[in-house]
């Protein structure tokens, strides 16, 4: 009797492991590198801007992208080799991720690096706020909406139509002779100067801006094409007033009769100029600042030195003045303007903190078929899970199932495409999932052994292709194959016959069993 029990228990434990492996049959997965996050494109990094008081909301920094390697810190993100060589692809968003932030492009050397200045929208007087910079899109140039001058900064012309006077300028002549003028490649320029000897010539640029009272930096990028400080070769100057009156003033400008410049410079009528300032060459163009901060500390800087500071003067300015003028002694001579901004400025300033690791979207796919292999003519289920395990939200699009026996070309059906609803959005740690019927075609188009069903999902930040394994049977295969669903059915029905059966042995023996009698003392 003992024997027989085991016998049972041991055909019941074989039928359960043939009904589990029919029913989990395992498919293959992995994971992928999107083609989006921003429409397009594959790799963004998270940046943290600290709080600073009085910094408030849109604030504008810079960031310079190197496309080397190296350690991201500060204000300075390596991309790796992986931007375009001019820089084109680089976005900046807010901390969703999505929100493009406006940005503007300062300086682009072709393959090597670009310094870009970005508007943080979010109020850094209270909090911290977190940035992602995005880059790699071969398939993008400059975004003419978001790479904007004027939205990045408080006042910003970087002089890119070709009106004359620049658009928004109030120009007046400085002196009584003649030159050309033209606003082109992104400069403003005077030239053919035809002054007599030791006479100016050029013209003043005004432009009336709402009054700047707070904390502000304002820089102007100049040139000329001669070596200022030289005997009469004209001068190149920022200037700034309130009320007609001028506050700051910082340039440059020869001194006639000697051979040495003279830096010169302003901050409310008291002088801080250099009589003997070194000369100056041509190349590379020349860096005109003034800042004042919320404490009302003033500064002016010449190519990135400060030149004079001063403290307590609490008046702003409503009107910026580019003065820009030459003399006839220098065959060809030209003077420039390339760009003049104003952004707010607290001192300190926010810092820029730490970076985040780079990151891409990614999914991974799931799934099993409800059994472990098909014969020709059989239909059967399919089972879909695509996860999201990623750091950003996807939207599903469709999914695509192209069966082992769907040709590419379109000469045989058999591919499913599945469209979700409208904003079906997989979050981080999220997934979606989907149950799709086949039927194996019993014409020929399919092999025996073991296929793949091809699974292609596409979001909106990410296209990913997985496969999933399959056994198809297929003569003389699966022959020996072909009824095994029916075996399965049988060894089910015959455990059942023999646990019914045991039990009726066991009833059996126990009413037929007679007492055994005592023996007699």
């Amino acid at each position: 009797m003992k024997k027989i029990l085991n016998g049972i228990l041991l055909v019941i434990l074989c039928t359960s492991l043939l009904i589990v492996a029919n029913e989990t049959q395992n498919v293959k997965s992995s994971s992928g590198i999107g083609t989006y996050w921003l429409t397009g494109w594959t790799y963004r990094v998270s940046h943290i801007i600290d709080s600073a008081i009085g910094a408030g909301v849109n604030y504008t920094m810079p960031i310079t992208v190197i496309n080397g390697t190296g350690t991201d810190s500060g204000d300075t993100i390596f991309a790796f080799n992986k931007t375009k060589s001019d820089f084109s692809d680089v976005r900046f968003t807010n901390s969703d991720g999505s929100t493009l932030l406006y940005y503007w492009n300062e300086t682009v050397n072709i393959g090597a690096n670009a310094t870009f200045w970005f508007k943080d929208i979010d109020n850094l007087s209270t909090t911290s706020s977190t940035i992602y910079v995005y880059y790699e899109n071969p398939n993008v140039s400059w975004d003419t909406t978001y790479c904007s001058m004027a939205n990045t900064f408080v006042f910003g012309d970087d002089f890119q139509d070709s009106s004359v006077p620049p658009t928004g300028w109030t120009r007046s002549l400085v002196g009584t002779q003649q030159f050309s003028e033209e606003q082109s490649n992104s400069w403003y320029q005077l030239y053919n100067f035809t002054s007599t000897l030791l006479a100016y010539s050029g013209v003043c640029l005004s432009q009336a801006i709402p009054p700047i009272t707070g904390g502000f930096w304002i820089r102007a990028r100049m040139s000329t094409n001669a070596t200022l400080g030289e005997l009469g070769e004209g001068e190149l100057r920022l200037m700034l007033y309130n009320d007609a009156t001028e506050n700051f003033h910082i340039g440059f400008e020869d001194a006639w009769i000697q051979t040495t410049g003279c830096i010169t410079s302003a901050i409310n009528g008291t002088d801080g100029s250099s009589p003997q300032g070194s000369k100056d060459g041509a190349n590379p163009p020349i860096i005109l600042e003034v800042s004042k901060d919320q404490n009302n500390r003033s500064n002016t800087y010449y190519n990135g030195a400060i030149q004079q500071s001063a403290t307590g003067l609490t008046k702003g300015f409503d009107n910026i003045t580019l003065r820009l003028t030459a003399g006839e002694v220098v065959p060809n001579q030209a003077a420039e303007v390339d760009y003049i901004w104003v952004r707010n400025y607290v001192n300190p300033e926010p810092a820029q903190g730490a970076w985040g690791t780079e990151e891409v979207p990614s999914v991974t796919v799931y799934g099993y078929a409800d059994k472990p292999f098909y014969r020709p003519g059989e239909t059967g289920t399919l089972k879909l899970w695509v996860y999201n395990i990623g750091a950003a939200n996807l939207v599903l699009e469709n999914v695509t199932i192209f069966y082992p026996w769907y040709n590419t070309q379109g000469f045989w059906s058999g591919n499913v495409t599945i469209v979700p609803s409208a904003s079906t959005l997989i979050s981080p740690g999220g997934n979606w999932s989907s149950t799709s019927s086949f039927t194996v075609p019993n014409d020929g188009r399919i092999s025996s052994g073991t296929n793949s069903i091809s699974i292609n999902v596409v979001t909106d930040k990410i296209t990913q292709s997985s496969s999933i394994s399959m056994s198809l049977a297929n003569e003389p295969y699966y022959s020996s194959l072909q009824n095994m669903d029916q075996i399965l059915t049988w060894l089910m029905i015959l455990a059942g016959l023999i646990l019914f059966c045991a039990l009726i042995i066991i009833v059996i023996l126990l009413f037929t069993r007679r007492p055994q009698k005592m023996p007699k003392p």
